[in-house]
């Protein structure tokens, strides 16, 4: 079992995952976000080679146009 925290709130997955595959899981619309992951910035070239640990913390955000 994985248990993350992803922007705050704890979450339980079934199975262990690589950061793109929870992003794709997700919907996050990938070509909008940033995701922190522990506190670092995770370039978006590395999400398939990460491998999710339990009580890793991530921050997912969201660009949004505007003004």
């Amino acid at each position: 079992m994985l248990v993350i925290y992803i922007n705050g709130h704890l979450t339980l997955f079934k199975r262990v995952m690589t950061l793109q595959e929870l992003l794709d899981f997700l919907k996050a619309p990938l070509h909008l976000i940033t995701v922190e992951l522990n506190g670092k910035v995770v370039p978006s070239g590395q999400w398939k080679s990460i491998s999710l640990k339990s009580r890793d913390r991530l921050e997912i955000i969201t660009f949004a146009p505007g003004g």
